[in-house]
């Protein structure tokens, strides 16, 4: 769960924004502000109110085809977390499991599941082929 939660800190802006963008982001902004109150006891009705205003904000760049704003917003909440993160190092791995809680993350794989060692996946496709490639699960449907 370690690596997770590192990748998460360089990500957490991108990460909010994709949550806020899709069907939970009630549920994301919900773990947002609890774990922003749970660390920085003031500031989490301010802070709801952000994440509601991004939401919308986030809804018309993505319908208006404009992704320079979406990835502004993403900037802009990577800095806005940090404050957050500063409070105390446990925070990062709190949003974590708060928005895994939440359904918006994936849970870590179990140990059985974990990949170890390095992949290199090469293809090269001509004319009309096709080529899938996955370093776990891949399920396919073409109709």
């Amino acid at each position: 769960m370690q690596g997770e939660v590192e990748l998460f800190l360089g990500t957490a802006g991108q990460t909010v924004m994709t949550a806020m963008a899709g069907d939970a982001y009630r549920a994301a902004k919900q773990a947002i502000v609890s774990v922003w109150h749970r660390f920085i006891p003031f500031g989490a009705e301010a802070l709801d109110g952000e994440l509601e205003q991004a939401h919308s904000q986030l809804v018309a760049a993505q319908a208006a085809g404009n992704p320079e704003t979406e990835r502004d917003l993403a900037a802009r909440w990577q800095q806005a977390l940090q404050p957050l993160f500063a409070a105390d190092p446990g925070a990062v791995e709190a949003l974590w499991a708060a928005l895994v809680d939440a359904g918006v993350l994936m849970p870590p794989a179990a140990p059985s599941q974990a990949q170890t060692g390095d992949r290199r996946l090469v293809a090269k496709a001509d004319g009309h082929a096709r080529v899938y490639q996955a370093g776990n699960d891949l399920h396919v449907s073409e109709r």
